[in-house]
């Protein structure tokens, strides 16, 4: 799911639209619904080293931010879709 992450990143922080998000939010869900949390670390590192990387060679490091809330949104989204996958434990035995 690495690529389709990375993909689904450039593409929100290209567009900056409604399409975006969702295809942040899709990627993400699907990545934390799968079950495994050390790939969800592995891929996050390398999209936020894609990330650092993308900013180090902004024009505009304020544009760059406004275009970087779109995935941020789009991960938060992700998220909340993905919580009832998470699976509750209840308290009593």
């Amino acid at each position: 799911l690495l690529p389709a992450t990375l993909f689904a990143v450039g593409f929100a922080m290209d567009t900056g639209g409604r399409g975006g998000v969702v295809l942040v939010a899709l990627v993400v869900a699907a990545l934390l619904a799968s079950g495994h949390p050390e790939s969800v670390l592995h891929i996050a590192v390398a999209v936020a080293c894609v990330a650092c990387l993308d900013l180090a060679f902004a024009r505009d490091r304020r544009d760059w931010l406004r275009r970087f809330l779109c995935p941020v949104a789009g991960a938060v989204a992700g998220a909340l879709l993905s919580a009832p996958a998470w699976g509750c434990r209840s308290a009593t035995p």
